[in-house]
């Protein structure tokens, strides 16, 4: 990865003449079946930039209680964009539109994969019943894809697939793939434009980021298919958790109920080597990645194992 961003090609991405980044673009819109894309520095941006792109202020953003926009992004639609978020307990998003007053909503967004319930994939046939409620309804689906690779590795689901059911995605290179920085904004030419002015407003635009380009695109060719060995070793770690398991293990996610406090726990966890952190509700979250292997997996569950059991004792 590291040789291809000493290699990259670059020009200005402000004036759109950096190749690295037009051929990263137009890697990803392919990959999901759109026609443009933005990079951007990071998946807060690709987030705010694709819902701005295609809202006014004071229109409802419908969100899901439990997702990363609510719980870590929330100013942005009140203090940047002007929204008026509208937070619902939405596991099963498939049914988002059938609450009262959602015909009024300019965006729902979900997230695929859902990090505070463990990494869970939502169900092709879930998005399927959003996207026809959406279309009737008038209302634009965004999708927070921070970990929509992962998502399609287990559910077998093709990124076009997902692509074809969702108005925008943010899509992170960092996380799972192992790219050093940057996300993208997916979705149609004019919702791209939109979002590129958006990007030049917060600050975003940049010069000479082939570089990173290069990078993510590295990752994407490189690093997909690797993504089976992280959902094993969480599989594993889940295996040897089982007793303290807070949420089914479908991806690299791992959530565990530990007892006290877990911000204390994870500062014990990490004094024996393991690094974990708090999630709320009483619950830490473990995610494997491609510095973590199974030898690494397996020493980290007997570790956590030894700390939960002398709690419990």
């Amino acid at each position: 990865m590291r040789a291809a961003m000493a290699a990259a090609e670059v020009g200005d991405d402000g004036y759109r003449e950096d190749p690295s980044v037009r051929a990263l673009e137009e890697q990803v819109a392919g990959l999901f079946g759109h026609e443009a894309a933005l990079f951007v520095p990071s998946g807060h941006m690709a987030n705010l930039t694709a819902v701005a792109a295609q809202t006014a202020p004071g229109q409802v953003v419908l969100l899901d209680a439990r997702s990363h926009i609510a719980r870590s992004e929330l100013e942005w639609p009140v203090r940047i964009t002007r929204l008026r978020p509208r937070i619902e307990d939405l596991p099963d998003p498939g049914r988002a539109l059938t609450l009262p007053g959602t015909p009024r909503t300019a965006v729902v967004c979900v997230e695929q994969t859902q990090g505070h319930r463990g990494g869970r994939v939502i169900p092709e046939a879930s998005l399927r019943e959003l996207r026809s409620a959406a279309t009737t309804t008038g209302t634009s689906v965004h999708c927070d894809g921070a970990r929509i690779w992962n998502a399609s590795t287990a559910s077998g689901v093709p990124l076009s697939t997902y692509g074809s059911l969702l108005d925008s995605l943010a899509v992170c290179f960092s996380k799972g793939l192992g790219a050093p920085v940057g996300s993208a904004v997916v979705g149609s030419r004019d919702l791209v434009d939109r979002a590129r002015e958006w990007r030049h407003l917060l600050g975003g635009r940049m010069r000479q980021a082939g570089v990173l380009a290069a990078a993510a695109s590295y990752a994407l060719t490189h690093h997909r298919d690797r993504l089976p060995e992280d959902h094993r070793n969480a599989a594993l770690l889940a295996a040897e958790l089982e007793p303290w398991l807070a949420a089914p293990v479908q991806t690299n996610i791992v959530m565990l109920k530990v007892p006290g406090d877990p911000a204390a726990f994870a500062e014990s966890a990490a004094a024996h080597g393991v690094l974990l952190r708090p999630a709320g509700d009483g619950r830490v979250r473990l995610v494997t990645n491609l510095d973590v292997d199974a030898i690494a997996a397996k020493r980290a569950a007997e570790t956590l194992v030894m700390l939960l059991s002398e709690k419990a004792g």
